[in-house]
């Protein structure tokens, strides 16, 4: 089923952690991901751009699809996202490093580049649906432009992350149509997303 049979509108942020991922070392090893501990504050400036940049990716009709759940088992992405949807806090700061672990293994036999993973949780839609979503993006560099009495200097930014113009990541995204208690997980239940600029 398209994406676009699906509104993203009305999506509220509510928690968002970041684990940093690495490549691989000049010996072709796996470098385990930096895992953080807690949770970044949301100031207004930060929830409302990444509201609207979640918004407009989810919702580019030739980049983003809606996928079956077929893998529901232990450890699966469905599996983990669900349940933490059913977490306090630190429960999602805890099992958020799932998603980090998992993706620096599924990364052992390419030559994919590192990055920082996004993990956030809110609600979306008229009805304010939870839902979860993982976002591995890539940094960029790029220039700050400061003005000053003698004119305009600039300032090297050596890691941009989620530009409005960056094609540099990937969204998975789970939303639950209906909500039971976590011993009642079913994927009939969820609705899957993904996006990727690639696509």
């Amino acid at each position: 089923m398209p994406n676009n049979a699906y509104s993203f509108n009305g999506l509220m942020v509510q928690q968002v952690i970041s684990h940093r991922i690495h490549p691989k070392n000049e010996q072709r090893e796996i470098v385990p991901p930096k895992i953080s501990k807690k949770v970044i504050p949301l100031s207004v400036q930060i929830k409302d751009t990444l509201q609207r940049r979640l918004t407009k990716a989810l919702g580019n009709r030739s980049h983003g699809i809606e996928m079956s759940i077929v893998n529901t088992e232990s450890g699966s992405f469905f599996d983990t996202a669900a349940r933490i949807l059913h977490k306090n806090e630190q429960g999602f700061i805890d099992d958020s490093a799932i998603f980090a672990t998992t993706l620096t293994q599924a990364q052992s036999s390419t030559t994919a580049p590192g990055g920082v993973l996004f993990v956030v949780s809110g609600r979306v839609g008229d009805d304010s649906k939870p839902f979860l979503c993982v976002i591995k993006a890539e940094p960029q560099d790029g220039f700050n432009a400061k003005d000053d009495e003698e004119g305009i200097t600039i300032e090297y930014l050596e890691q941009l992350l989620l530009t409005d113009s960056t094609r540099l990541f990937k969204i998975g995204f789970l939303v639950a149509e209906t909500t039971r208690p976590e011993s009642e997980i079913q994927a009939k239940d969820y609705r899957a997303f993904l996006f990727d600029h690639l696509m």
